[in-house]
């Protein structure tokens, strides 16, 4: 919905896309306890936490959030939020 509503294109976002990564990560928190092994997205967690192992780890087959991963997931959330008030979102594309 907001990505038709601002017309912008959020994969090119960074705080969009740290909370599309939790978002896979919660999903295997919540569904599978947190079992890599078991999660329906298995190969896109461990893909998550290889680009991102400041924020997550995998010990015994389970995943991770470090506190920098919650502090920078918070941070995430704040600047989207505010950014998405402001309307500084729209011209996401044309940023260097």
């Amino acid at each position: 919905m907001i990505k038709h509503f601002l017309s912008t294109p959020l994969n090119e976002y960074e705080p969009y896309k740290l909370i599309s990564d939790a978002q896979f990560v919660r999903n295997a928190l919540l569904h599978a306890a947190g079992r890599v092994s078991l999660s329906k997205d298995a190969k896109q967690i461990k893909a998550i936490v290889k680009n991102r192992n400041t924020f997550y780890l995998i010990k015994n087959d389970r995943v991770q959030v470090t506190p920098q991963g919650l502090l920078f997931l918070q941070r995430a959330i704040s600047k989207f939020c505010n950014d998405l008030i402001k309307g500084d979102l729209a011209d996401v594309s044309t940023r260097t």
